[in-house]
Order: C-alpha cells, then sequence, then structure tokens
C-alpha cells in the first residue's frame, strides 16, 4: 500500500469509529482548491458521495 492510500484507510477508518458521517444527511464541503483541501474533498467524495463542495477563496495569497 502506497502512502495516498495508506492516509485514504486512515481517514476512511476514522470517520468511521467515530461516526462522523451518521447523522448527517447531506454534506457540504469548502475547500479554497490547494492540494491539502482538494485531497480531504476527494476523501470525503469518496465516502459521501452526494458531497457538495464549495470554493472558498480566502484571499490570502499574492500573486503567484
Amino acid at each position: 500500500m502506497d502512502a495516498c492510500q495508506d492516509i485514504a484507510a486512515r481517514v476512511r477508518e476514522y470517520v468511521a469509529r467515530h461516526r462522523l458521517l451518521d447523522a448527517t444527511p447531506s454534506l457540504l464541503a469548502g475547500f479554497s482548491g490547494g492540494a491539502d483541501s482538494t485531497a480531504l474533498v476527494c476523501l470525503l467524495h469518496d465516502l459521501r458521495p452526494d458531497l457538495t463542495a464549495v470554493h472558498l477563496h480566502h484571499g490570502l495569497r499574492g500573486p503567484e
């Protein structure tokens, strides 16, 4: 198992163990579009295909 699969498995196990998504009728996730928040949205979508992702521009980064 590579590192990405290991992280995904750990997130799935944590969410299941703590029943974090059991009581939610729908799931809304805000993300900035960066690598970390995009990875989280992908993991959450695997767990809940009905996920709605909303892009949030923080306006904190300068010009690239």
